[in-house]
């Protein structure tokens, strides 16, 4: 099974013909990847031209001399002013307002022709919908995070946060993966910060630790967070319990048509059941990018993940973290494999 490239500039194409624009060029790595292919190192800086009447053309550094054996339709830039020169002869230009630097979007205003306008939105949308390929990348790399959560759960007591995190990173390069981002390790009372970075506090077996992370398979995210203890206070207990329950409920709502306002408004109503503030959003797209769109009306083959947590300074906190798959009539647990307690 392979990407299907053509098909995806054939989506693109009508997007921009249908806003009336001649052209649209991002830098963004996971568009550049998605409609083409290609992938650089991380830092590397790669343009991409997408005409209407044609397929995408890459502009890379002269640094990346292998590029066009990689790649057709490459050219290579030296500077800014070298790039710019390559756009000339378009009435109405889409620019990726999200990644476009504003040194370079000053230069292109100041000495194209073009008039500009933001298309990041455009490039983004054939992105929501996954393909075959893409669910097949996003469930083994569920598959890999719940394995390592599965060997580093049987070393955690008495390690720092900071040790059990360097830990999660060594078992994904042993299975060939990488992290999509870095992980979230909270011992304890410092579960009740919701982006703790991991630092020299003892997992304990008394108090839950709070792992959230994921990895990187083919370009693709996963992202799962699981919570370990041996037991639980009373506190701690009806915490993790409302939790779970919250996490149910939003999960069954899950599915085509529903909007994602309906599914915030329903996570509020159950926070404020339970007398509970909402501190972040309930969930986010996922794909070649950890955080990505999942649209405003929740569609089918959509793949988002629904996180609700509960965060209480001095005691701690609770977050419950799955991939979904979004379908006509049910929602599939992508990550349904790695166990809740």
């Amino acid at each position: 099974m392979k990407p299907d490239f053509a098909a995806r500039q054939r989506r693109l194409k009508a997007l921009v013909q249908k806003s009336g624009l001649n052209a649209v060029i991002t830098s963004d790595p996971h568009d550049v990847f998605y409609y083409t292919g290609y992938a650089g190192l991380k830092d590397d800086r790669i343009f991409m031209l997408f005409q209407d009447s044609g397929r995408p053309k890459l502009f890379v550094s002269p640094l990346e001399n292998d590029a066009a054996s990689k790649y057709p339709d490459i050219t290579y830039i030296r500077d800014k002013d070298d790039f710019i020169r390559q756009l000339g002869g378009f009435k109405r230009m889409g620019y990726d307002e999200r990644t476009l630097s504003l040194l370079l979007f000053r230069a292109m205003k100041k000495k194209l022709k073009a008039r500009l306008e933001p298309a990041g939105k455009i490039m983004e949308i054939p992105r929501i919908q996954k393909d075959e390929f893409e669910i097949a990348q996003i469930k083994e790399a569920i598959r890999l995070t719940g394995d390592v959560l599965q060997n580093v759960g049987g070393f955690l007591w008495g390690n720092s946060e900071k040790q059990i995190a360097d830990a999660i990173e060594i078992e994904y390069r042993k299975r060939g993966a990488s992290e999509s981002f870095e992980s979230i390790v909270c011992a304890g009372k410092q579960a009740a910060f919701v982006h703790h970075k991991p630092g020299e506090t003892l997992a304990k077996a008394k108090a839950p630790v709070l792992i959230d992370t994921g990895c990187i398979v083919d370009c693709y995210c996963s992202d799962i967070t699981r919570m370990f203890f041996t037991r639980l206070g009373p506190v701690q207990k009806k915490i993790y319990e409302d939790v779970k329950q919250i996490h149910d409920e939003l999960i069954y709502a899950a599915r085509a048509g529903v909007t994602y306002s309906e599914l915030e408004d329903l996570q509020k109503k159950l926070y404020a059941k339970k007398s509970y503030t909402v501190l972040h959003g309930l969930g986010h797209g996922l794909g070649l990018s950890v955080h990505e769109p999942q649209g405003e009306t929740l569609a089918e083959n959509t793949v988002m993940t629904i996180e609700p947590g509960v965060y209480i300074k001095g005691i701690g906190g609770v977050r419950l973290e799955d991939v979904i798959l979004i379908k006509k009539k049910r929602t599939e647990v992508l990550s349904k494999d790695i166990p809740i307690f």
